[in-house]
């Protein structure tokens, strides 16, 4: 990695011909988001309005310099600038990445009331910490008896609180995906006992865990015009049904889907209503054809189930020829903030994937993968879905061949016609 430039300090609100959204400081090459849900969603400044950043350039006044040196010590003055910012009690360890690194896993904020809750460890069942795309540090999660432990426990009974709560209310016949989670916690933490990963006042209700179901998607094989709403999935991974959580989408041209020439605030999103059995999965869609300038597309992971615009995406936005804008996204609260971006020649078709696995968020183009960031904002949601916004009465474009499914499981099963190549799934 190049020398860079590493500061404490606000996220920048901009709008321009592709909207309104939140970004790091120009010359920044790598982040860590350090609000609390609260501040990501919010459209104007917060009180605790502050991320980690990896500057190319020397920023402003108004951004903490940490130096130039994840390994060297911090000053004195330094370090109590990062206490009192993040509201920090004391933390053992002088070196920025010691003391970063902690922020992250042993003084977290699981209700996410003043800073981000704490970091996730992967299906590999390690920490990692993503800066420029560079893995900077990574350990072994330890199971009841690693040190952070303590701080993620809460976190995760409120994200198994959270699922136990949609699946009692289902709507859509399944009331089990939380008994499913379990057994995904269970290899992933490397916690033999199930009862540890259930909130006490719920063990009474709690049957235990349940084999996890992977794989999931949706060709999208119907009439000419059909509501989404109206549609069931298609395809050897279908069945599902899909919600049109904000914008009017239908099946377009009989074999694929589109949001409908609409006019109309907010962030044109379509929720897939069938439970994985993990937060830690991928979802990706072919984007079969570009119709406006600015049209976003993609398909999101980790979205909210009860109707807020709650996810992780990678997508290509649409430029005038030949540049092409592809972004990693998490939005709050229907807020986008850009966590990554690059721009480059445009093609006529291609295929987005998101994945989230613990806090490591990526993005794939085609299969390659572009960009990788670490971000634990957002956790414990089960369903994924699409974004197709042009931001005006326009259709955008089409989607077709929807997957998703739980990193770690085998490759789902495509038609033959998709010629799709499912990469990146352990």
């Amino acid at each position: 990695m190049c020398k860079l430039n590493y500061y404490l300090g606000p996220w920048q609100w901009r709008t321009d011909d592709t909207g309104s959204y939140w970004v790091a400081p120009k010359g920044v090459v790598g982040l860590v988001d350090l609000r609390p849900l609260a501040a990501c969603g919010a459209t104007v400044s917060h009180e605790y309005n502050f991320g980690f950043f990896a500057s190319e350039d020397t920023l402003d006044s108004s951004y903490i310099s940490l130096g130039t040196d994840l390994e060297a010590l911090l000053t004195i003055v330094q370090r109590d600038a990062w206490y009192q910012t993040l509201g920090l009690p004391s933390i053992t360890g002088h070196k920025l990445l010691d003391v970063f690194t902690k922020t992250l896993t042993l003084r977290p904020d699981p209700e996410q009331n003043r800073r981000v809750q704490g970091l996730r460890p992967g299906q590999d069942r390690r920490y990692k910490l993503t800066l420029a795309g560079q893995t900077v540090w990574q350990r072994q999660f330890a199971g009841l008896t690693d040190p952070a432990w303590p701080m993620l426990k809460p976190a995760l009974h409120a994200d198994f609180r959270k699922n136990f709560e949609i699946d009692q209310a289902s709507l859509i016949g399944d009331a089990e995906a939380h008994r499913r989670l379990l057994t995904d916690w269970m290899g992933k933490y490397g916690i033999a006992d199930w009862q540890e990963l259930v909130p006490v006042d719920l063990l009474k209700d709690v049957e235990g865990p349940l084999p996890k179901h992977t794989t999931t998607g949706d060709t999208f094989v119907d009439t000419t015009a059909v509501e989404l709403a109206a549609h069931t999935a298609t395809g050897p991974n279908g069945g599902g049904s899909w919600t049109e959580v904000n914008g009017d989408w239908e099946i377009w041209t009989a074999n694929d889907c589109s949001r409908r020439n609409y006019v109309g605030g907010g962030v044109p999103c379509a929720r897939y209503d069938v439970n994985l059995s993990s937060d830690d999965h991928y979802a990706q869609i072919d984007v079969a054809a570009l119709y406006h300038v600015n049209a976003t597309f993609g398909a999101a992971v980790r979205l909210d189930t009860g109707g807020a615009i709650d996810c992780y995406i990678c997508c290509a936005r649409s430029r005038v020829a030949p540049d092409g804008l592809r972004e990693l996204v998490k939005y709050v609260a229907g807020t986008p903030t850009v966590l990554s971006s690059d721009t480059v020649s445009e093609a006529v078709t291609f295929v987005m994937k998101t994945s989230a696995d613990g806090s490591t968020i990526k993005g794939y183009v085609d299969g390659a993968e572009i960009f990788s960031e670490t971000d634990a904002t957002l956790s414990g949601d089960l369903r994924c879905g699409l974004i197709n916004n042009s931001g005006v009465d326009n259709r955008g474009g089409t989607l077709d061949n929807f997957v998703a499914a739980d990193l770690g499981a085998p490759a789902a099963t495509t038609p033959n016609c998709n010629l799709l190549a499912l990469l990146g799934v352990a």
